[in-house]
């Protein structure tokens, strides 16, 4: 792998960081045979004139590479053959020491502290016990939440700030291309299987964040009883993207991204709902049973990253639905659902059919509850909405002083709110 290096000495430690601690990841997970000692070797070697080369270039910023070097040496110590050694000539006389009973005392961990370079040796370490000890938690109860939440702490522990990426891509290599489209095609036969080879994968691809979604979708196919798991799993994810809110946008080396259409969606659904149309406020309920029942299950399939099977279902709903109130209701619920898949551009078509609609029918006189519910969600999706690409839609381009105003007029509260994310 040669990523090119972006400008700035800081930046190229930043990847040099990453190669060092994902190498030295690599080597200590996969247990070296003896036929690979040469190699090994020969590694340390060229390692060692890098390093050399490396100190010189970047003078004190160079943070070295004593991981990778440890773990060299600790697999060429694995892959040396022991010496076999003859008995001595009283050997087979000599009675064998008695049993006391105890083991032999491990090493004492963690050691004596006493420069950085020995944290993060154990910090390491640790983060090596922490991934083995997620294996065997998951193997006994996959839904417990505990693992997922250990999981996720150890993959990303080491991510002080975002990686550095030039022209959209960072300087790790990913999965392959069709990865991702293979594990959601079994994922409806086995979830489990899916959801085991999704956590096993973090190890070695922390900020894929097409796992996250396949996880969650694979703890949804499971049922209620790996809920608790899937809250782990959103909370830890939606936490890490807080800190790092671009990482969706970038790519690996290899061009695969790092979330792809479906993950963005889940993204924006699952993790950012805050800045999406909201709940349905009271006075915006649905219509009855079917409406509500429609919403739950649009949003079982989206979920899944089946999004058009999701809007499907208000499709066929409106096509079953007579009122004019309730299919404003329907239309109203199916925006907020496209908001939520992270559909904007079609949210905001259908926001703007609403509105339209509620200012024919004098609305906001005779239902100004349901009047302000539609400006609420037009106003909280108009931002996205100035950068939507295509056709511009006149209730964001032209419009949003306005909306301003008649959401004031119906619903101080709810404008003040507004006003005071915009500020």
């Amino acid at each position: 792998m040669h990523p090119v290096l972006p400008a700035g000495s800081r930046k190229r430690v930043n990847v040099l960081e990453w190669l060092v601690s994902g190498l030295a990841d690599d080597l200590v997970r996969k247990a070296p045979a003896s036929s690979e000692l040469k190699t090994l070797r020969a590694a340390r070697e060229l390692l060692g004139r890098l390093d050399a080369f490396l100190s010189e270039s970047l003078g004190q910023a160079y943070p070295g590479t004593r991981l990778l070097r440890e773990a060299l040496e600790r697999s060429e110590r694995q892959a040396a053959p022991e010496p076999e050694t003859a008995p001595g000539p009283s050997a087979a006389g000599r009675p064998e020491p008695a049993a006391t009973g105890f083991a032999e005392a491990p090493a004492e961990f963690p050691p004596p502290i006493d420069n950085p370079d020995v944290a993060d040796a154990v910090l390491s370490k640790c983060r090596q016990g922490m991934f083995a000890a997620c294996d065997a938690l998951h193997a006994q109860d996959t839904a417990a939440a505990r693992p997922y939440r250990l999981r996720r702490i150890a993959a990303w522990m080491n991510f002080t700030e975002a990686p550095p990426a030039e022209q959209g891509r960072i300087g790790a290599m990913g999965p392959d291309e069709e990865e991702a489209a293979r594990l959601r095609d079994v994922l409806a036969k086995d979830p489990k299987g899916v959801l085991s080879e999704a956590e096993g994968r973090m190890q070695a691809y922390p900020l894929w964040l097409d796992l996250q979604q396949m996880a969650c979708a694979a703890l949804l196919r499971l049922g209620s009883s790996h809920q608790a798991a899937r809250e782990a799993v959103i909370q830890e994810t939606r936490g890490f993207l807080a800190r790092f809110p671009d990482l969706k946008d970038l790519s690996f080396y290899n061009g695969v991204p790092l979330a792809d259409e479906t993950t963005r969606a889940f993204i924006e659904r699952e993790l950012r709902e805050e800045e999406s149309a909201g709940p349905a406020p009271a006075a915006a309920a649905p219509a009855g049973d079917r409406l509500a029942e429609a919403a739950a299950r649009a949003r079982e399939l989206a979920g899944r990253g089946e999004i058009e099977k999701s809007l499907e279902v208000f499709h066929e709903g409106l096509r079953a639905t007579a009122s004019g109130r309730e299919r404003f209701l329907w239309r109203l619920q199916a925006a907020r659902h496209c908001a939520r898949v992270g559909q904007i551009a079609l949210a905001l078509d259908l926001l703007e059919g609403l509105d339209r609609e509620a200012a024919e029918r004098g609305l906001e006189a005779w239902e100004p509850e349901l009047g302000a519910d539609v400006l609420n969600a037009a106003l909280q999706l108009g931002k996205k909405g100035r950068a939507r690409k295509g056709p511009p839609i006149p209730l964001v381009t032209e419009r949003m002083p306005e909306l301003n105003k008649r959401l004031a007029r119906l619903d101080l509260l709810a404008a003040l709110r507004m006003s005071s994310k915009e500020h």
